[in-house]
């Protein structure tokens, strides 16, 4: 959602120049003020990375397309900290609602379809129609399964029930060969079905 980025001299204001052709799915715009206020709630909420933004001392909207953070001292980690979970942005409309664990409200390409989902096991998604860059948008659907463990996995893979995985454990490598797959380092993928 920034399009650029410039610190000041002592590292201790970022400000970022942000997209202005973006709408949440609720048909809230995003805009400096959102970003701002999704930076310090991901700061003084309950996630267990919000010590990504432990140096956020305050985020403010400087105009329409430009918000500046600034830090307690100058963190050289923080721009990756905003490619992850801090910096993901959602609608301040739906910050305080009841299924806001269930049933997000962004901006990205997708959107969770709560009537297919089931938590804990599977998320489907469909195309968000006003995601700003429709090129990048590849699929109408999406599906997200939740695999109990590295076997669970190789399994779905091998049963064709997936179409790439990623094993976060060596374990399994002899049997991943014996499949007929290849991994690197410590992943498994595959292309079957693509």
């Amino acid at each position: 959602m920034a399009t650029k980025w410039e610190y000041n001299d002592t590292k201790t204001v970022l400000t970022l120049t942000l997209r202005d052709d973006v709408t949440f799915t609720d048909g809230t715009k995003f805009n400096p003020d959102a970003a701002a206020q999704n930076l310090i709630r991901f700061r003084d909420g309950a996630s267990p990375n919000k010590s990504f933004l432990a140096s956020l001392a305050d985020a403010n909207a400087v105009d329409d397309t430009h918000v500046a953070l600034t830090l307690t001292q100058a963190d050289p980690a923080l721009l990756h900290y905003l490619t992850q979970n801090a910096g993901m942005q959602e609608s301040p409309k739906a910050f305080g609602n009841a299924d806001l664990k269930t049933n997000p409200v962004g901006s990205g390409p997708y959107i969770l379809d709560t009537t297919k989902t089931v938590v804990g096991t599977n998320y489907e998604f469909t195309k968000n129609p006003k995601y700003w860059d429709p090129s990048s948008v590849h699929y109408d659907n999406l599906s997200i399964k939740v695999l109990a463990d590295v076997t669970a996995m190789l399994n779905a893979v091998k049963g064709g029930q997936l179409n790439g995985a990623k094993l976060t454990v060596n374990t399994n490598n002899a049997e991943v060969e014996a499949a007929g797959y290849m991994y690197p380092a410590m992943t498994l993928v595959t292309l079957s079905g693509l």
